[in-house]
């Protein structure tokens, strides 16, 4: 599968993190596979790894199974470390409950395509809209620059977040300390240091739920 905005040769992997997914894994992992050429979902020590594993078999995603919960971001670099050792120029990474919305994938890379500054990108996503409220994440001040079909942010969650291989090379991956919490802001910061930018599309749209702390 070749995506608008991609050229010969480059490849993008599809990271999902998992950890005690519901039923609703099945349909979200489809809705990605049928975007991309590859999904990697990473499972962190599920009690239900069994179906996990038979739920990426059907929808033609390859397995990487943990055997307990090293965090998000071990889970994230685990996915990060295929794509540098299987030459993709890409990676994408996913919470579990991240459905992607038809050509998502397609209009990340058209918009960075189109960019008056792509070589400066360093992460590009959609907008997330909260799934419970239907407001999007950002304070005012968190929004350094409007465009009609774009804006640059001071950060931006890691789900949905497309980021080339040579920015990881160059920045370094996640910082496994961090477990969960701020792994993406973390990113997007020491992204921003090294001088790239976050930009969102404001024309892809996300839907994301927050975590429930217990």
């Amino acid at each position: 599968m070749i995506l608008p905005g991609l050229v010969d040769g480059e490849k993008i992997l599809a990271v999902v993190v998992t950890y005690q997914p519901d039923e609703t894994l099945e349909r979200n992992l489809r809705a990605l596979r049928n975007q991309s050429e590859s999904v990697l979902v990473v499972d962190n020590g599920s009690t239900n790894s069994s179906e996990v594993a038979k739920v990426a078999k059907a929808t033609g995603c390859r397995t990487i199974f943990n055997p307990t919960n090293l965090g998000i971001a071990t889970a994230f670099n685990q996915g990060i470390a295929v794509a540098a050792n299987e030459g993709f120029s890409w990676v994408i990474t996913f919470d579990q409950d991240s459905l992607a919305p038809s050509g998502l994938l397609a209009g990340l890379l058209n918009l960075y395509r189109c960019h008056p500054a792509r070589d400066l990108i360093g992460v590009i996503a959609p907008t997330h809209r909260d799934r419970a409220t239907g407001e999007g994440y950002h304070q005012p001040g968190d929004r350094l620059v409007e465009h009609d079909d774009w804006r640059v942010v001071r950060s931006c969650i890691s789900s949905g977040s497309l980021v080339p291989i040579a920015v990881y090379l160059k920045v370094g991956v996640m910082d496994e300390k961090l477990f969960i919490d701020c792994v993406d802001h973390d990113f997007c910061m020491r992204c921003r240091d090294n001088g790239f930018l976050v930009v969102e599309s404001t024309r892809e749209i996300l839907e994301h739920s927050m975590g429930a702390a217990t």
